[in-house]
């Protein structure tokens, strides 16, 4: 599991986030009816919602629809379901229902929800990939350096932009919380850059904090003014 830019502030965020409808992945596969009007995409939509938030893809059966642009709403459902019934405490072996190109995707979900609700590492071992213990293995290293608050922890993470990732997102915790740290400790350039603006906006009435992009930082560098 390669970790590429991303911001991990604020509390342990270790969860593919999803909305509040969940994640909604559109296909254009298969035969079905095409809707034709506005209202009746409408509705048809309202339904799938309804359906899908059930986590029981069994219900959308009854659904086969498919929009003008080739949105086939019966694979909607039926994806969004599994999700859903993943996202709720599921068995993650039921993301072997969703299309192929978004099985990768709903099994994360299900891994880092497990990594989430757990405390021992142990509880890996019931997946049945090695892809997925693997990186079931690497979140319990992220969650509990970033619980610990401990750049040392990360040393454990054998892949250098895993190790990196973690490295850089407990420091830009720690600034965003109001600790000194050295611009010079981040990896990513972005980081750097964010670190850097915000101590000097923060010490000066003259530079504002909209420089700094993360909106945590930003409120800090605000704070502090």
């Amino acid at each position: 599991m390669n970790f590429s830019k991303k911001k991990i502030i604020g509390g342990l965020i270790i969860l593919v986030l999803l909305a509040a409808g969940g994640y909604w992945y559109w296909m254009s596969t298969g035969p079905a009816r095409e809707v034709n009007s506005q209202k009746e995409l409408e509705t048809i939509s309202s339904k799938v919602f309804e359906l899908a938030r059930s986590g029981d893809s069994s219900r959308c059966k009854e659904i086969n629809y498919t929009s003008p642009d080739g949105v086939n709403y019966h694979e909607v459902c039926v994806n969004n379901a599994i999700l859903e019934a993943v996202k709720n405490g599921g068995d993650i072996n039921l993301c072997s229902g969703v299309a192929e190109n978004f099985q990768k995707e709903c099994r994360q979900i299900g891994i880092n929800l497990l990594v989430e609700n757990k405390q021992d590492e142990s509880v890996c071992t019931t997946l049945q990939s090695a892809e997925d213990i693997s990186n079931c293995k690497i979140l319990f290293i992220l969650k509990n350096a970033l619980v610990a608050q401990n750049p040392q922890k990360c040393s454990s993470l054998t892949d250098e932009n895993s190790r990196k990732y973690c490295t850089d997102s407990i420091w830009f915790k720690k600034l965003a919380a109001g600790e000194k740290v050295s611009c010079l400790v981040f990896a990513d350039g972005s980081y750097k850059k964010d670190c850097d603006n915000f101590q000097k906006a923060a010490s000066s009435n003259k530079i504002s904090c909209s420089l700094v992009q993360d909106i945590s930082l930003q409120i800090s560098c605000m704070n502090a003014k």
